[in-house]
């Protein structure tokens, strides 16, 4: 098997992580910008109902742009949360892929001495001076 350069590898993986969080954040931002355009349609909707009402009329024909923009609101949301969920698995799919590149690494050593976190390779505890096995 050739040289793997896992350090590259690692930083190739965490860059990935990093640009799926940001796309996904983007699109929640961009989900959560219209569901407030939609609340305000709604409150328009209600308020529009209220006052035909108070003039007696009951012709809902005026609403119906208002529910068309809603709908538009709603498509906008769908289609912002199936593409993070796009986003989701694809970058998922190919951070799985380089990990299985990396080789695990070995859990950290401790002494058994007195407990202290040794670096791989240590002969001996920097704490107590322990010898390491």
């Amino acid at each position: 098997m050739a040289n793997i350069d896992t350090g590259k590898i690692r930083q190739d993986i965490e860059d990935l992580k990093n640009k799926k969080q940001t796309l996904v954040l983007s699109l929640q931002n961009d989900v959560s910008a219209i569901n407030a355009k939609r609340d305000e349609e709604f409150l328009r909707i209600g308020k529009m109902a209220f006052e035909m009402s108070t003039r007696g009329e009951d012709s809902m024909a005026s609403l119906d742009a208002s529910f068309v923009q809603i709908k538009e609101y709603d498509a906008q949301m769908q289609e912002r949360n199936a593409k993070m969920t796009e986003i989701s698995e694809r970058y998922d799919e190919e951070i799985e892929m380089l990990e299985k590149l990396v080789p695990a690494q070995a859990p950290p050593q401790f002494c058994s001495n007195c407990g202290k976190a040794c670096a791989e390779g240590d002969a001996f505890c920097m704490g107590c001076g322990f010898k390491l096995t």
